[in-house]
């Protein structure tokens, strides 16, 4: 049976998540996760109890919502559970009253194609150095 067709949990994060969030998320500090916990700017997918999924975001020009990280365990993968997070995500920031959200994806990636089908449309790009460029989707809430 597919992640998607049992009972799945998305929430925000709390602080009894931080151990699995440490371990999946490792791109931040400790200190600075506790912290997007506390602001409620971390949600998770969970299974039958079990943490499956991660989305984290921030807020762009203190206006945006800007996903920085989605994250599903392996064995998860293309059963919906992304799909799931993102549009709670974007329920979430509905209720918040924003208007827009945006979220970026390295070009040579495969993820692109994923926030293509979510509905978001192409909206720049960013050039790092020594890196593929980063492309920057929105999508009108």
């Amino acid at each position: 049976m597919s992640a998607a067709s049992k009972r799945l949990v998305l929430r925000q994060a709390c602080a009894k998540d931080l151990p699995w969030l440490f371990r999946y998320d490792p791109h931040i500090s400790k200190s600075m996760m506790q912290d997007k916990v506390a602001r409620s700017e971390v949600m998770v997918a969970l299974e039958a109890g079990r943490h499956i999924g991660l989305l984290r975001y921030s807020l762009y020009c203190d206006w945006i919502p800007f996903i920085i990280f989605l994250f599903v365990l392996e064995d998860h993968r293309r059963t919906g559970v992304g799909s799931q997070l993102a549009t709670f995500f974007e329920r979430q920031m509905r209720r918040s009253r924003f208007k827009l959200a945006m979220v970026s994806s390295a070009s040579a990636g495969t993820s692109q194609h994923f926030w293509r089908k979510m509905g978001y449309h192409d909206a720049g790009c960013l050039c790092v150095p020594h890196e593929s460029f980063e492309i920057l989707f929105a999508k009108e809430l």
